[in-house]
């Protein structure tokens, strides 16, 4: 236990005679006044802690800057209006660090008939497609995903993959009709920019135009997280300024 000693001197001061005379003979051992500093609880260090900061929300900058608009509008068929399928991903080429990246559609409303969803992933520089996945009835509306692990399919590096998720009104794959409710995506895998850690948040993965891995991100944390609230108004700035039109979101 550290301790601070202070002496006082102490002198004593004769009244006889005609003057105050010292007598340091008779003085007294020095006093000692000791003060001692709080310790801490066995166990404990006292640390400063770093408030925590709190994240921003994102904003998306593709990493294509003017890149052309590719956004094709779902097919409707006549009479009553289908169920509609919404890419959930802006209308150009966006970027994933994945080889097998996680993809996300909306469905508004689930089917009045069956209908099967027909996943196709075609390369930009082949006639050939890549994939062509029947992904069965879906259960239900709302957020969709497609997970190309799931589905033993991966990108290769630098090479531009167009997805598509059609509605089909029949179980034959192969007649896919021009009135089937179709949306698409455009996708490319591209090498970590420099800079980017590993663990990288939202806004950092938005700001360097990776938006699926940002987007998918968000949905991860609105399905599980504690904070899905927050991470609700993330996804909807991000599909805002992806200019993805979407109505609703539906959960």
């Amino acid at each position: 236990m550290p301790v601070l000693s202070i002496v006082i001197p102490a002198l004593l001061w004769t009244l006889e005679g005609p003057g105050a005379v010292p007598l340091a003979a008779v003085a007294p051992e020095p006093v000692r006044v000791v003060a001692q500093r709080a310790e801490q609880p066995s166990g404990q260090t006292r640390t400063a802690e770093a408030p925590a900061r709190p994240e921003r929300p994102p904003v998306y900058v593709p990493a294509r800057r003017g890149a052309p608009e590719r956004r094709v509008p779902a097919a409707v068929r006549g009479g009553s209006p289908p169920a509609t399928p919404v890419a959930l991903a802006p209308g150009h080429v966006s970027d994933t660090l994945l080889a097998q990246p996680e993809l996300l559609w909306h469905l508004d409303v689930l089917p009045r008939e069956a209908r099967r969803v027909l996943f196709i992933l075609n390369r930009g520089d082949r006639i050939d497609p890549v994939a062509e996945i029947d992904l069965g009835e879906p259960a239900r509306a709302g957020v969709q995903w497609v997970r190309l692990a799931d589905l033993g399919v991966s990108l290769e590096l630098g090479v531009e993959y167009e997805w598509i998720v059609v509605l089909l009104d029949g179980s034959d794959l192969l007649d896919v009709g021009t009135d089937d409710p179709t949306t698409r995506g455009w996708i490319e895998r591209v090498t970590p920019p420099p800079g980017l850690a590993e663990g990288a948040s939202v806004g950092e993965l938005a700001g360097r135009g990776l938006w699926y891995d940002a987007l998918a991100h968000t949905q991860r944390e609105i399905e599980s997280g504690p904070r899905s609230e927050l991470f609700r108004s993330y996804r909807a700035g991000l599909l805002e300024q992806g200019e993805v039109e979407l109505a609703d979101v539906e959960e």
